[in-house]
């Protein structure tokens, strides 16, 4: 259970093991909209590992799995894992499909935390400036210690969630990375917006 590693409900406990179902879902929304959440691929399979469904990026079990953990007990862990400064995400199914915005870099810190056993990373563009003489003028990295770092979920969440993400890069929507010479253990996930309008894959190393 990422949102409550501590003590996680048992009723609410999720595990890449545990089985969901992949089959189509309908939600009546508040202002009487329908949302009906369709996988990447438009197909489903019935009942499926969650490893599996993260593997092949099935829409459908992402909010079945928000559904049964409940939004209220996993927002503070988004809020913790995402910093979004200044912003709040929509209490909705639909975040767990990315339906909100994100910076490239915004997402690349949440990725380097479950890198880095679930501690929010402070990222630095310029590290130090040095003047003529090699002499550093300016050291950015003092900025930040080790104690400005937050466990945001615990390392056997983020150990998982990464161990599962290795899964879409072997054998899953995020493969074609393979084709591009990588050689080593990678992590990352695929995202493809509503009538395939844009197309992402953000990824990482243990490194």
């Amino acid at each position: 259970d990422v949102s409550n590693p501590s003590n996680p409900d048992p009723e609410k406990n999720v595990t890449p093991a545990t089985l969901f179902v992949d089959s189509p879902l309908q939600y009546l929304m508040e202002d009487g909209d329908e949302w009906a959440p369709e996988n990447y691929s438009s197909e489903y399979s019935g009942f499926v590992l969650l490893r599996k469904a993260l593997e092949q990026s099935k829409n459908s079990v992402a909010v079945r799995v928000l559904e049964q953990i409940g939004l209220s007990n996993i927002m503070d862990t988004l809020r913790g894992l995402l910093q979004l400064n200044g912003r709040d995400i929509p209490y909705n199914f639909s975040v767990s499909l990315g339906s909100f915005e994100l910076t490239p870099f915004e997402l690349t810190r949440a990725y380097a935390a479950l890198a880095s056993g679930g501690k929010t990373v402070n990222p630095l563009s310029v590290l130090y400036v040095e003047n003529q003489y090699g002499e550093i003028i300016k050291d950015f990295r003092k900025d930040f210690s080790e104690s400005d770092r937050k466990q945001v979920i615990s390392p056997e969440a983020a150990f998982l969630v990464t161990d599962m993400m290795e899964d879409v890069i072997k054998e899953g929507t995020g493969k074609s990375a393979l084709s591009y010479g990588l050689n080593r253990k990678a992590y990352g996930k695929t995202g493809t917006t509503n009538n395939f309008r844009d197309a992402w894959f953000v990824g990482y190393t243990a490194e």
